[in-house]
């Protein structure tokens, strides 16, 4: 696999958060959905099922399964040149006193914090869904097959890397998903709170869907400004919001990840990936401070939208 083909490949795993399982049932084929976290260096899937799921008794009297993972639709020219992938493995249990049970369920939880309390429950357990091969399409006449030795090699410290140059930070706001969602796309609340405390911002270009552009002028509390440039790579509303912000001193890509919590709460990640590790190491100074600003305003705007929407 060429290095471009392997890059859109990592990125599609690891921006995705669920995919269809396909599973034999009784001899016939079946299909459900399942959100999964990667495994570091390519060793396999995680995904946290019910006992009481059809597709978990498939699972345990047939361990051959395959995953289907799909770019968000609109993120292609059509819905036939959307990149996806299709993974054939074997799943198995993964006990809570197995040698790789920690990895698994913290590769899970930094993926779906909010589904801790699921661990408590009795009916619920690890499954590690090993690669044998995988099917990846990242477009029109763009397809290509691997086997798992391939696969590690493409995924092999991937997650590490990122990890040594990624910023991470979570909120839980009391709004529900829809009213984070609309103080991003509405342009006017977006400016009133994007940056840390005491920034404001002038919008000179502003288009809220994939492959959008978004330039703005950004206005500092001491009088300076600071021009930004970026691209919103991916939209899925309510869901997840990625940007990747085009400056070649400092840049990144952002993606913020909205996950309903309760009736009403919005757990938001803050998810930012550097070019190198030497970078991130940098600007920690600042971004750590000023991404926790960012969130404080952020919170408060989608709070009061929510109240002038109240709960049904």
């Amino acid at each position: 696999m060429d290095s471009s083909r392997a890059l859109a490949l990592r990125s599609l795993l690891h921006g995705q958060q669920v995919a269809a399982l396909a599973t034999l049932h009784k001899g016939e084929p079946a299909v459900s959905m399942v959100p999964y976290a990667l495994l570091p260096k390519g060793q396999g899937f995680v995904i946290h099922v019910s006992q009481l799921a059809t597709h978990t008794a498939d699972m345990l009297a047939d361990p051959a399964v395959a995953l289907l993972v799909v770019a968000a639709p609109g993120s292609a020219p059509s819905p036939g040149e959307l990149p996806r992938a299709s993974v054939k493995g074997r799943a198995h249990p993964c006990a809570p006193d197995a040698p790789e049970y920690p990895e698994a369920r913290e590769a899970y939880l930094s993926r779906f914090p909010q589904s801790e309390e699921m661990f408590s429950f009795a009916d619920f357990s690890l499954y590690i869904v090993t690669v044998s091969s995988v099917r990846f399409v990242g477009g029109f006449a763009n397809a290509t097959s691997i086997l798992a030795p391939e696969f590690a090699s493409v995924m092999g410290g991937e997650p590490a890397m990122e990890t040594n140059r990624e910023s991470f930070h979570s909120r839980l706001i009391d709004a529900p998903p829809e009213a984070v969602f609309a103080s991003f796309a509405d342009p006017t609340a977006l400016a009133q709170w994007w940056g840390p405390a005491g920034f404001t911002s002038t919008f000179e270009t502003f288009e809220f869907r994939n492959g959008g552009a978004w330039r703005l002028v950004m206005h500092g509390p001491d009088g300076a400004d600071y021009n930004n440039e970026s691209v919103f790579r991916e939209i899925v509303p309510n869901e997840r919001i990625v940007i990747d912000h085009l400056r070649d001193f400092h840049h990144f890509v952002l993606t913020v990840t909205l996950a309903a919590e309760g009736q009403h709460a919005t757990r938001v990640g803050w998810r930012q990936v550097f070019d190198t590790a030497e970078e991130l190491e940098r600007m920690a100074p600042v971004i750590g401070p000023a991404n926790e600003q960012n969130l404080d305003r952020l919170e408060a705007t989608a709070v009061g939208r929510a109240r002038l929407r109240p709960h049904r």
